[in-house]
Formats: structure tokens, sequence, C-alpha cells
């Protein structure tokens, strides 16, 4: 996951990178790795010679101030050039031959870009079925998933649960989550408390997030049975930190339970968010 916190107005990074093991700009006629990056009101200029695709996705990331998930190996050398493109529609060019979804906040228009998801075809997830080349039809789910976040009604509700828990197709389904986090309402809450239980680990930790905001601490039981019996560390510590931000007894009493948790780092996690728990009811009281 490349992740990195929002940024204001102009962003710039750039690199370079020798390779073959020689010192930068070591040798004349070396090949060397360049990318140089700038993001402004959601437009990308980017100038990248022979550059790593990972490497590129995480300067875009931290310039942006968006989340991005990969799923598999990205190592496509990148040498390309952008100037002031939509930032979707440069990375939907840049990851060509992947299987991308966007994830935008808020409703109606513009919108915010706030992750972008990444799977290698033809990759064996964890906990499911292998996810397969895009499909013709997943660009048209796709924008049918945007247009029901932007309208905020009952029937567009319905029917980002429906995709959510019925959809094939994982991008779709993290997509759908994203887009009905933003509703509130049975409906929401019943899909995404399914939701929970995805097969695909990505599925289910931004399914933990959308739940703790829709739900409130009528999430606390789903989210306890995840940190409690989710397989996956990645998601138990999700659902750690989820419970941690609900906050209330009964979040504390189950974060205590799960300071026997098997993994390592879901102890971790878990001690540092019954931490601050502890300091927020102490103050409260």
């Amino acid at each position: 996951m490349l992740k990195a916190a929002n940024c204001w107005g102009l962003a710039l990074v750039a690199f370079a990178l020798g390779l073959g093991g020689h010192a930068l700009g070591a040798e004349a006629g070396e090949t060397v790795a360049m990318v140089h990056v700038e993001v402004a009101a959601g437009r990308l200029t980017l100038v990248a010679r022979e550059a790593p695709l990972d490497e590129v996705l995480r300067q875009i990331a931290g310039a942006a101030g968006v989340e991005i998930t990969i799923r598999g190996s990205l190592t496509t050398r990148v040498t390309r050039s952008m100037e002031g493109v939509p930032l979707d529609e440069a990375i939907e060019e840049l990851t060509r031959g992947y299987s991308v979804g966007f994830v935008y906040g808020g409703l109606g228009e513009p919108r915010s870009l706030q992750e972008v998801w990444l799977i290698e075809s033809g990759l064996e997830v964890e906990g499911g079925p292998d996810v397969q080349p895009a499909t013709p039809d997943r660009p048209s789910r796709l924008s049918a998933v945007r247009a029901l976040g932007s309208r905020g009604d009952a029937a567009a509700a319905a029917e980002l649960a429906r995709i959510v828990t019925q959809d094939p197709d994982p991008i779709v389904r993290h997509q759908a989550i994203g887009a009905l986090e933003a509703f509130r309402g049975e409906a929401a809450a019943e899909a995404l408390t399914a939701a929970v239980q995805d097969d695909e680990v990505a599925v289910r930790t931004r399914a933990v997030y959308a739940l703790r905001r829709v739900a409130g601490e009528r999430a606390v039981p789903a989210l306890a049975g995840v940190l409690l019996g989710d397989p996956s560390p990645a998601v138990r510590q999700a659902a750690a930190r989820a419970l941690g931000l609900l906050g209330g007894e009964q979040a504390l009493a189950v974060l205590q339970h799960a300071t026997l948790d098997p993994d390592e780092s879901v102890r971790h996690e878990v001690a540092q968010v019954l931490a601050g728990l502890k300091r927020k009811l102490s103050v409260a009281r």
C-alpha cells in the first residue's frame, strides 16, 4: 500500500537512481532512471525515464495525497511525459494491463480522488479466487457505481448495497463500498456488515472502515467479530483501528480480548489503540 497525507497546492518530487550497480552519473552513457511529478488542482504533470512503475506511483501518491493499493508485481519501467492530465486518467493510462479501480470522496461534482486499487491480472489473491483480467463490461459497471454514488437517494443506496454484496468483481465491490459509505441508513449498514466477510482482503479492509463511518456504535459487534476472527492480520489491524475510533466501553472490552492475538503486528496495533482509547476515556470521566 502506498499512502500519504493530504497535500495542498503544488507538490513536486523528483528522484534519480543509478542502474546496474553504478553510482548515480558515474559513467558517461549510463542509463539513469528518473521521475519528476507535479500535481496541482487534480491534474498530473509527469516526466519519467526508465522509472519503475511502482516508484512512479509512489511519487504520485505522495504528491496527490491519495492512497494507492497494489496487489501483485509492478516491474514495468516507464518512459512517459504528461502535462496537466486529470489524475485518474493519467493513472489509468500508466497502468494499462492491470485491473484498476478508483474511489472518490464526496457527492456530486467535482469528485475528489481518494484511493486507487490496482490488481495484476490473473493474480491469486489471499482468501479468494484468481482475479481475472478485466472484462469488457467492468468500465461500464465502475461508471455506474460512480453515478450511483453521486445521486445520494435511497434507490441509489439500495443498488450500491446490492453491488457490494453480489457483484462478482472485487474491484467493483471495492469501489461500491467507497460510494456507499457516503450514505446512511439500514441498507448501507447491512451491506457493509456483510462485506466485512468478503473473500478479498482489500474489500474486507475497506468495508471495516466504511462500516464504522456508516453505522457508528452499532458496528461494534461486527467489528468485534472481525478483530477476533478474521484470518488476515491486516484486516484485524483495520478492525482494531476502527474500534479505537469508535471508542466507548464496549469497544475497549473487545480490544482487551485482542491483546492475545497470535500475530505480533496485530498485538502491537491493539496495544497502541488501547493506549489512546484509555487516555480518551480517562479524560471523559
